[in-house]
């Protein structure tokens, strides 16, 4: 069809258990996720990688 193909970032905020973040990868794609529920970042975490996902978590104390 003489489109080229661009490369991009995948940015999936409401990342969950990081299903797109592991295909966005999986396909040769950068990705970004974002998740508030400290529990799907862990999820995320087992399923794409320690090397693809950094994740920070906000102490009660720190956040008031």
């Amino acid at each position: 069809d003489g489109t080229k193909w661009r490369p991009g970032v995948v940015l999936d905020p409401f990342a969950g258990s990081g299903t797109t973040l592991m295909v966005a990868t999986g396909q040769g794609r950068d990705a970004i996720g974002i998740d508030i529920d400290h529990r799907n970042a862990d999820l995320a975490l087992d399923r794409v990688g320690p090397l693809l996902l950094t994740v920070e978590h906000l102490t009660d104390e720190a956040a008031s």
